[in-house]
C-alpha cells in the first residue's frame, strides 16, 4: 500500500501520486486536448478510416515500412517534446518525466529496427 503523500504538515501541498494515471487509457485521457463538443468516438472512426484507407491502398513493402516509420517517428517525436516540457513543469513527477522519455527511447528503438528490416 502506498502511503498518502499528504499529512497534516503537508497541509496545501499536492498529493504527488494524485495525477500519475493508473491506466493506458487515463494517460491518453490526460494527453488529448480538450475540445468543447468533440466525440470520443472520432478519434476511433479517424483510426477506422486511415486503416482502411491503408488496406486498400497498392503498396509495396518498402512503402508499407516508410508509413510504419512515419507513424513511429511521429509517436516518438510527440514523447520526446512532453518529456521536455514536462522537464520544465516543476509540478510534474520524475516518474512522470522518465516514463515519457523511456518511451521515446522504445520508440526510437523501434524506428531503427523497422530501418533494419530487409526486405529484398
Amino acid at each position: 500500500m502506498v502511503p498518502s503523500m499528504t499529512q497534516p504538515d503537508d497541509a496545501g501541498k499536492p498529493d504527488l501520486f494524485a495525477s500519475i494515471p493508473a491506466t493506458a487509457e487515463q494517460l491518453l485521457a490526460m494527453q488529448r486536448p480538450r475540445r468543447p463538443g468533440w466525440p470520443e468516438w472520432a478519434s476511433k472512426n479517424k483510426v477506422e478510416q486511415v486503416l482502411d484507407f491503408i488496406n486498400h491502398l497498392d503498396t509495396s513493402v518498402l512503402e508499407d515500412q516508410q508509413i510504419a516509420r512515419a507513424i513511429v517517428r511521429q509517436l516518438e517525436i510527440l514523447h520526446q517534446e512532453i518529456a521536455v516540457e514536462m522537464r520544465a513543469d516543476h509540478t510534474a513527477s520524475a516518474a512522470q518525466i522518465a516514463g515519457w522519455a523511456v518511451d521515446a527511447d522504445r520508440l526510437q528503438h523501434c524506428r531503427i529496427l523497422l530501418d533494419s528490416i530487409t526486405l529484398d
